[in-house]
């Protein structure tokens, strides 16, 4: 799943607002559309420790996840540089 020109991220998660969230359906858009947003190639993410080069290049690395005030988060950036200083400090 990627973003046409016309749709935008925003209306994605709309979409989802009006779903049922515990429905198979739900479950499935989410995780297309938050792969849509993580492929965007103005975000940049922050991928595990045990990720290869190779699973970088072919867009398929697991990406960090951690709980900030026990809510499951992952951390998405628009620069490159700050994506970099923030997986170098939590290292």
């Amino acid at each position: 799943m990627s973003f046409s020109k016309e749709e935008t991220v925003q209306e994605k998660i709309k979409e989802l607002s009006g779903m049922d969230s515990s429905s198979e359906q739900y479950l499935g858009k989410y995780n297309k559309t938050l792969k849509a947003i993580v492929n965007l190639k103005e975000i940049y993410t922050v991928v595990s420790r045990n990720t290869t080069n190779e699973e970088i290049e072919n867009n398929s690395g697991q990406i960090f996840c951690g709980l900030n005030n026990n809510i499951p988060t992952m951390w998405l950036f628009t620069e490159e540089q700050i994506a970099k200083e923030y997986a170098e400090y939590y290292k």
